[in-house]
């Protein structure tokens, strides 16, 4: 997922401890963002040549090794946005202001429906989300539209654990890859929910998990892994003494699979496109439990 750099956060300050500080909190905080699957930074050109009261990013961190070598990791990829979707997203008849200033970076996240990463430089720019306007001209008008809009923010490390959600339901958004088999890997990005929804965690905490807790992860996990729920199924396969949510593959050219919760301790009972039982997997696709046809599910009446 992409994310978009501030450019009107870059600090001003005069104290050289200060001006170290916010550098220090922005290259942790990209780290944090990479880590909740934000992976690509968007900014106008190479963030290392940013200038700072006459000295580049770099030459601020002399004395900061593991930041140093952080920054230098730190790949840009600019523009903001690719040159094919500037005809697509009207994005030049498009304005995002802070303060009476435009901000690209606030314009490319605005329009993409991601975040910004800014250096924490003011009090508005610590805060997770930041108040902007939006300014535009309709197709069919000639009367400029302005609206306030909401614009996500991270500028410390704290920032990137509180904004987990927003980027497990980007990633719920995405299309399944085409060379996905379900029969043969069911969850395509089982890394991904294990770290995102913390999985390890899920299993080892004391006690055995409620079915509101199990109902919640198994939905979280079958969707980070490109499988959405089949509400007809589930109807049809729920009873008085079975609960049953049913997820099934989706956008796949393989075999589809079809996950059924098992509430009783956190799992999926996996069946084939017949509905036929094959194996039990946890959520972190380990195997729990061999084929049981008597775990089959109905797929008509």
């Amino acid at each position: 997922m992409e994310y978009y750099f501030n450019e009107l956060s870059v600090p001003t300050a005069s104290d050289s401890h200060e001006i170290v500080q916010q550098i220090r909190h922005f290259v942790l905080t990209c780290k944090g963002l990479e880590e909740i699957q934000f992976k690509t930074f968007r900014s106008s050109g190479n963030i290392r040549n940013i200038e700072i009261n006459g000295k580049l990013l770099i030459e601020w961190l002399s004395n900061e090794v593991d930041i140093r070598r952080r920054l230098k990791g730190l790949i840009s990829k600019f523009p903001y946005i690719e040159e094919q979707d500037f005809e697509q997203e009207n994005i030049q008849s498009r304005f995002v202001y802070y303060k009476g200033d435009d901000g690209f970076g606030l314009r490319a996240a605005h329009l993409k429906k991601s975040l910004i990463v800014s250096f924490p430089s003011n009090d508005n720019w610590k805060k997770t989300e930041t108040e902007a306007q939006h300014e535009y001209l309709p197709e069919s008008s000639d009367k400029t539209i302005t609206e306030n809009i909401i614009v996500k923010n991270a500028s410390l490390p704290e920032h990137c654990e509180i904004h987990k959600p927003f980027a497990i339901e980007k990633l719920k958004q995405d299309e399944a890859p085409e060379d996905w088999e379900p029969d043969i890997k069911y969850l395509k990005r089982v890394d991904i929910s294990n770290k995102l929804l913390n999985i390890e965690e899920f299993y080892n905490k004391k006690g055995t998990p409620t079915v509101a807790e199990c109902l919640e992860i198994g939905k979280e996990v079958a969707e980070l892994n490109f499988y959405e729920k089949n509400e007809a199924l589930t109807k049809l396969n729920t009873t008085k003494y079975k609960i049953r949510h049913i997820y099934q593959s989706k956008n796949t050219s393989g075999k589809k699979r079809y996950l059924s919760i098992d509430v009783e301790k956190g799992a999926f009972e996996v069946c084939d496109e017949s509905g036929t039982h094959q194996e039990e997997i946890l959520f972190n696709e380990e195997h729990s439990g061999s084929q049981k046809l008597d775990h089959s599910i109905k797929l008509k009446k």
